[in-house]
């Protein structure tokens, strides 16, 4: 069955001719949250993302001191195997495009 489509919009020159469309005037409302780790949420960007004990990073590159290894690798948290280290690429955001250093203003104070 045909039916023809109107909108909420007119052509101004001339009325009767058919304009498909629709415009609605909205409020569009946002909200910053900040995640815990602990929520689970988290999922890490990429395999390499993932964290490692030193004893895991010195099974990985039996071949590299431990400090070199703390050059690649930042401490994340305490595990309980200990401490846990992932890439700095991973966890250091001001490697990442119009990063910064500086919390945001939502951010809870307690979680730096």
């Amino acid at each position: 069955m045909p039916t023809e489509v109107r909108g909420n919009i007119t052509c101004q020159s001339d009325p009767s001719l058919p304009v498909i469309g629709y415009i609605e005037v909205a409020t569009m409302t946002t909200k910053d949250r900040y995640v815990d780790r602990e929520e689970g949420l988290y999922e890490p960007a990429s395999r390499m993302c993932t964290g490692y004990t030193m004893g895991d990073l010195k099974e990985l590159n039996p071949d590299v001191e431990e400090e070199s290894l703390k050059q690649m690798y930042q401490y994340y948290y305490t595990g309980s195997d200990g401490k846990v280290y992932s890439l700095k690429s991973c966890l250091d955001c001001r490697t990442r495009a119009n990063a910064s250093k500086n919390k945001p203003d939502f951010w809870p104070s307690d979680n730096l």
